[in-house]
Order: C-alpha cells, then sequence, then structure tokens
C-alpha cells in the first residue's frame, strides 16, 4: 500500500521513467531498422551471386575466392552481434513493461490480493445452502457431513480477525497508550480488501463490519509516508467497494470528499485546541522530565543482586541446590527478586517509550493536517513546537 502511494504521488518519478522508455524504444527501433538492413542486404547478395554465378568462370571464382570469404566473415560476425543486441533489447522491453504494468502503474497490492490462494483446493468451500450449513453447525464436533468435518473458510477467519484488531486498535487510538496502532490500521485495511476478494460471489458480505470501516470519523485522513495521506473511504472504494447484494441488512452511504475534508478539519481544530492548552503540553513535559529522572536513577546497573552472592558455593545447611553441571542455582526469593527487578524496569523502559511516541504522533498529525488541508501554520503554535 505505502509503494503504491509512493509511486503514484512521485510525478518526478512518472516523468523520468518516460523519458527512460522513449530512449530504449528509439534504441530498439534503431537496432531493429538495422537488422532489417542488413537482412536486406544479404538477401540481395545471394539474388546477385546466383544470377552472376552463371556468367563467372572458374579462373574467375578461384581467383576472388580468399578475399570474398573474409568478406563474408566480418558481415556475418557483425549480423551475430547485431542479434544478439537486438534479442537483449527484447527482453529489456519486456522487463519493462512487466514493471511498467505493475509497480509503476500502482498496482502491487491489487496483484497481492488477486493471486490464487488456494492451488490445491486445500480450504472447503462454504455452504452456500443456509439449512446445510445450519444442520452442521448444530451437530457435534465431532460429526461428519457427508464423511468430512465442516471447516470455516479461510475468509471466515480473515473477517474475525479484522473485526478483533479494528476494534482493539481503535480503543486505543488517540489515547495516552497510543504507539503504533495508527500505522497499523493501514495494513487491516488492506487485510480487509483480502477478505473482500476471498469471499464468493455467491455471498453478501459483512455490511457491518464495513460501515463500521468506511464512517468512522475520527480518522479521515492518516498519514502513510511523509506528507502522503491515507484516505480510508478512497481506499475502500477502489479495491472494495460496496454493492447492494442479496442477503445485506442495511444500505451503506460512502461519505463524500466534503464530508472528508470537514472532518478532517474537526480533527485539525481539537488537535490546535490541545496545543493551545498550555496544561496539557505542560503536563507532557513534566511526564517526561520525571520519567528521565526516575531512568537515571533506576535504570542504572543496580546493586540489589549481587553476583556474587547468587553464585556462592552451598553448604549443608545452606538453602542453595548444587546441579550436575557443577552451576549453582539461586533460592526463590532471590530469583523472583530478579524477576521483578528486570519487570520493573521493562515496563519503564516502555513507559518511555510511549512518551515519545506520545509527543510524536502529536507533533507529526499537527503537521500532518496542516499540510493535508494546505492550511497555514499559524506563528502562535511555533513556540509550542519548538
Amino acid at each position: 500500500i505505502t509503494i503504491d502511494a509512493i509511486v503514484i504521488n512521485n510525478i518526478e518519478l512518472h516523468e523520468a521513467w518516460d523519458l527512460y522508455k522513449s530512449i530504449i524504444t528509439e534504441r530498439a527501433e534503431k537496432i531493429e531498422a538495422k537488422v532489417a538492413s542488413v537482412v536486406r542486404s544479404a538477401a540481395e547478395k545471394v539474388a546477385r551471386e546466383a544470377a552472376a554465378a552463371t556468367s563467372k568462370s572458374s579462373n574467375e571464382k578461384d581467383k576472388d575466392g580468399i578475399s570474398d570469404l573474409d568478406h563474408e566473415n566480418d558481415e556475418e560476425d557483425q549480423h551475430e552481434e547485431d542479434y544478439e543486441c537486438r534479442t537483449n533489447i527484447v527482453r529489456l522491453e519486456r522487463m519493462i513493461m512487466q514493471i511498467d504494468f505493475t509497480l509503476l502503474s500502482s498496482r502491487s497490492f491489487l496483484i497481492c490480493i488477486e493471486q490464487n490462494f488456494d492451488p490445491r483446493n486445500l480450504f472447503p468451500l462454504p455452504y452456500h445452502d443456509h439449512e446445510d450449513r445450519a444442520t452442521v453447525q448444530t451437530t457435534s464436533n465431532h460429526s461428519n457431513n457427508h464423511g468430512k468435518n465442516y471447516v470455516k473458510p479461510i475468509h471466515e477467519h480473515i473477517k474475525i480477525i479484522v473485526t478483533t484488531l479494528y476494534d482493539k486498535y481503535i480503543s486505543v487510538i488517540d489515547t495516552p497508550t497510543e504507539t503504533t496502532e495508527r500505522d497499523d490500521i493501514i495494513g487491516l485495511y488492506g487485510l480487509y480488501c483480502l477478505y473482500r476478494r476471498l469471499v464468493p460471489s455467491n455471498n453478501a458480505p459483512d455490511d457491518k463490519l464495513h460501515k463500521a470501516l468506511c464512517t468512522n470519523r475520527n480518522l479521515p485522513l492518516i498519514s502513510l509516508f511523509g506528507t502522503i495521506p491515507f484516505l480510508p473511504i478512497d481506499f475502500l472504494s477502489t479495491y472494495a467497494p460496496l454493492e447492494i447484494a442479496r442477503g445485506m441488512r442495511m444500505r451503506i452511504r460512502t461519505p463524500s470528499k466534503n464530508e472528508i475534508l470537514e472532518d478532517a478539519k474537526v480533527v485539525l481544530d481539537k488537535q490546535k485546541k490541545i496545543f493551545s492548552s498550555k496544561a496539557i503540553i505542560s503536563e507532557l513535559y513534566d511526564e517526561c522530565f520525571a520519567w528521565t529522572f526516575k531512568a537515571e536513577n533506576d535504570l542504572a546497573p543496580s546493586e540489589r543482586i549481587n553476583d556474587s552472592v547468587l553464585f556462592e558455593p552451598t553448604t549443608s545447611s545452606s538453602t542453595y541446590s548444587y546441579t550436575q553441571q557443577n552451576t549453582f542455582i539461586t533460592p526463590f526469593h532471590q530469583r523472583s527478586q530478579a524477576t521483578e527487578l528486570i519487570e520493573y524496569k521493562t515496563d519503564l523502559i516502555l513507559q518511555g517509550v510511549r512518551i515519545g511516541r506520545r509527543a510524536t504522533l502529536l507533533l507529526r498529525n499537527f503537521l500532518f493536517y496542516h499540510s493535508s488541508l494546505c492550511v497555514s501554520l499559524e506563528s502562535r503554535y511555533i513556540p509550542v513546537i519548538e
């Protein structure tokens, strides 16, 4: 998804690619014309020699035989070089056509989801008859239907994964514990498109899931790469449009471009309030400063557990145990103390990662929405950003 978006938004890349293709095409045309000229000259030469063969005497043939042979060898070598060059150009043209049709046409993601994921027919076909499927589901897990256990088709498994992860990501986004959920949800939209490709044509897709994905007004735009935006509505309209089909329970109205822009402006206004509120920024600064102070003290090498004590030789009255490999094992309370210390330091590191990620997301989204909506950054926000 990211590669397709980068390629389609890179105007300089398309201009350079068109120029490169024109150079290769011009080179191929020159080689084709040269090879055609060599073929014509060879045919004319054969015709002339055939016509002059009857008029030449045997003495003249012997006299000019060596020079004619050398000249023919030179022409054959040149002809082989031209033919090899022509073959290489043809291969290069085929490679260019393949790259042009896939990568440079922003079709990488489409090719990924349109490939055959079950070439050996290992996954069962879904039950098209509702009664048969209901009958199978009411039976025990060990019962057979025509000698085979019922197994869910792969698209149903993907749908469960998409639904579960979507709820998980949405519950974390715009919260202090958010880390990579805003980026991960882009891949989730791609997984939903794969689910739609795998759903049989005579089965209606899950309209509730589609509505949840395309009507989330808190994420009208997502930063895909740099200033390149990811629009969930446009992405679903391109790769997984929902048409009114048999079995659907509701009619879903897709938001228009103007509505998406309005939602983006609402999100930007919320971000402006955050950056205008000195309390929120000061709280984040104080939280970062407190974590830095705590990390300098608590992440330093600890003397709570002394290695010389942990591996002290055992005595008959000691609680330490001696293994067959002559290594000493710490007692339970010492191991518990070490485990708690490691867990505490790990949680402290993760806390710092969350604080840094939160500050990064605030700043990145703030600048990203300004750039996407072509809104100039007010000077009063510059001291806060600095």
